[in-house]
């Protein structure tokens, strides 16, 4: 289990790295969770193959004095019904650029 509580807040990420890039913003470089599984966001049907993978950067809710963004790796799955799709992330609404 990772012992960084943070991580509760991103479900399926843990953090691979972050950097403060002014004084009052941080950046948070996640990575996929060794045994994270891939969904389709459309279906919701389990994908087993990715395809490739992008960088999104998400802004996240402020923590302490710190304006806070992340970099999300977001996997572009082979869903059997659907095709090619980005993958479903719980705390990652459509086409937003701010979590849940």
């Amino acid at each position: 289990m990772n012992p960084n509580p943070l991580t509760l807040l991103w479900e399926g990420f843990e953090i691979q790295s972050y950097q403060q890039i002014s004084s009052d913003s941080l950046v948070i470089q996640l990575q996929p969770s060794p045994n994270r599984q891939y969904h389709c966001r459309h279906c919701l049907q389990s994908a087993y193959q990715m395809h490739d993978r992008s960088i999104r950067r998400i802004r996240e809710r402020d923590i302490g004095p710190f304006k806070v963004w992340l970099d999300v790796p977001v996997a572009r799955v082979a869903c059997s019904r659907c095709g090619p799709r980005t993958e479903r992330i719980s705390w990652l609404p459509d086409r937003l650029r701010m979590t849940r």
